[in-house]
């Protein structure tokens, strides 16, 4: 598994598989350098191939089967991701997105609760952020595959202690 330092920490990928497969064995890798590279669109570039590899080259010496992608950035990663494990590794290496796996748990969810929108349209999003405005459109537009318009940059007031 791969994923940011806090979700590694957190061991929650480890705790689930375990649950659910006794004899499974998990390796998790920080990939903190990730993230800034998704965020500036440096999907292909040389520098996130470079990073992958000395990222990648541990778990896959670990004999891994299945990669997972815990986090929500990594899926714009895939393409450079399948290119750089069959650079490194002799086998095929399945990957699997925790972010679809969730998508389909939470879908069958509101199914199963008859909370499903009759609608196929997307909904409007309003976006808020409290970085750059401009860097959050593009990002995402490449996470969503369509424009939500402006965002608007908001400043967090720090909550009064009680």
């Amino acid at each position: 598994m791969i994923g940011t330092a806090s979700t590694v920490r957190s061991k929650a990928y480890d705790t689930a598989m375990k649950e659910r497969l006794s004899n499974v064995e998990v390796f998790a890798q920080a990939c903190p350098l990730l993230v800034p590279l998704v965020e500036e669109g440096w999907l292909s570039h040389p520098v996130t191939f470079k990073v992958l590899e000395e990222y990648l080259t541990p778990l896959v010496v670990e004999q891994i089967d299945t990669l997972i992608l815990g986090c929500t950035h990594y899926p714009l990663l895939k393409r450079t991701i399948l290119k750089v494990l069959k650079g490194i590794a002799n086998r095929p290496i399945n990957l699997v997105d925790s972010a679809e796996s969730c998508a389909a748990h939470v879908r069958r969810r509101l199914a199963d609760l008859d909370l499903l929108s009759p609608s196929a349209s997307v909904g409007r999003i309003f976006p808020y952020v409290t970085d750059e405005a401009s860097r959050f459109a593009r990002v995402a537009r490449q996470f969503l595959g369509f424009s939500i318009g402006k965002a608007e940059q908001i400043q967090l007031k720090e909550m009064p202690a009680e």
